[in-house]
């Protein structure tokens, strides 16, 4: 009766120590202010979809832009043709934000990957500025706090 009493202590144990386990985990996802980034599948199921629409080009830059860049959309519709472009005409290998283009009005520097780099030239070269102060990308809403939440829903949707 012992030995008995002893196996049902232990997978008690072990059942308890299962569970405190299983609320670390849950409570650290809980915790976590990490962002879901997509995957290099789900990247190119977005490209594949933003190919067949309108402003095709405007789409993709914008989208590689905030995912090799990090930028938010707000951010990303801020940019002009000079925060990219300089004087050359190549893109330059970091992009400085002001606090007016950020979320938290304070100034960053953002460092442009060679990847980036190749796609931004590409857009700027199918769409070239009349002047450098032009958007880098023409939108035809004004961006707002209303209206990022709405386009990530319509933006995940046209996914599935």
């Amino acid at each position: 009766m012992n030995q008995k009493r002893q196996k049902e202590v232990g997978i008690k144990k072990q059942r308890n120590y299962a569970l405190d386990i299983e609320k670390l985990t849950f409570r650290r996802a809980l915790m976590s202010k990490q962002a879901k980034t997509l995957t290099a599948q789900e990247i190119r199921r977005v490209l594949d979809y933003v190919a067949t629409r309108k402003h095709s080009e405007r789409n993709r830059a914008m989208l590689l832009t905030m995912y090799y860049a990090g930028l938010r959309v707000k951010e990303c519709a801020a940019l002009r043709y000079d925060d990219v472009v300089d004087a050359e005409g190549k893109i330059r290998a970091e992009i400085r934000l002001t606090p007016e283009q950020t979320k938290g009005s304070k100034a960053g520097t953002v460092f442009v990957s060679d990847k980036l780099r190749k796609e931004l030239q590409v857009y700027v070269k199918s769409v070239p500025p009349n002047a450098l102060t032009d958007k880098l990308v023409e939108l035809q809403r004004k961006v707002s706090h209303y209206l990022q939440p709405i386009l990530s829903h319509r933006f995940l949707n046209n996914l599935a």
